[in-house]
């Protein structure tokens, strides 16, 4: 029996022959009554493995070999559709297979963004929360140091009155 979620994993970590990509599409989609894209597993997927998720135009990140095996594997994906059109019974289940690979790579765009966008401000609130600790701490210090002169302030007062008391 094959993991659907492993079928999912491989389609962004392995780069899919034919024959892989014929057991991808059979599994995920063909053996279902309905073609449905899993975009709940497609983002879980992206969030958790973000870093390793990359779009070829994306140059601001960094790359490796297998962070690009996905659009490759659309791509093929995209062949073996082409090549199924006599295999599949319903013309209109043959037309949602082909809508497949695009409704992925969009949902996976989207997914990058959203987390794109959720860690920024992520990280904009770690610099603002920085920001104010670093304040609050400065003003902590110069309230030390006000209350410190105000003792020797204090202490040199009674000295002082204790000087005219006697």
């Amino acid at each position: 029996m094959v993991n659907e979620e492993q079928l999912l994993a491989s389609l962004f970590e392995d780069e899919m022959g034919p024959e892989k990509m014929d057991l991808y599409v059979v599994t995920m989609y063909l053996q279902k009554k309905q073609i449905t894209v899993d975009y709940p597993g497609i983002t879980h997927y992206v969030y958790t493995h973000y870093d390793d998720v990359k779009m070829d135009d994306d140059d601001n990140r960094n790359t490796n070999e297998a962070s690009l095996f996905w659009q490759a594997n659309l791509d093929q994906m995209k062949k073996t559709i082409s090549g199924l059109e006599d295999q599949v019974d319903e013309a209109k289940k043959y037309e949602a297979l082909k809508e497949v690979p695009d409704k992925i790579k969009n949902h996976i765009k989207l997914a990058l963004e959203q987390y794109k966008t959720f860690f920024d401000e992520i990280n904009q609130v770690r610099e603002e929360a920085k920001n104010t600790t670093a304040k609050l701490e400065k003003a902590t210090q110069d309230l030390s140091d006000a209350q410190e002169k105000l003792e020797g302030t204090q202490n040199q007062f009674i000295s002082i009155l204790g000087i005219f008391l006697r």
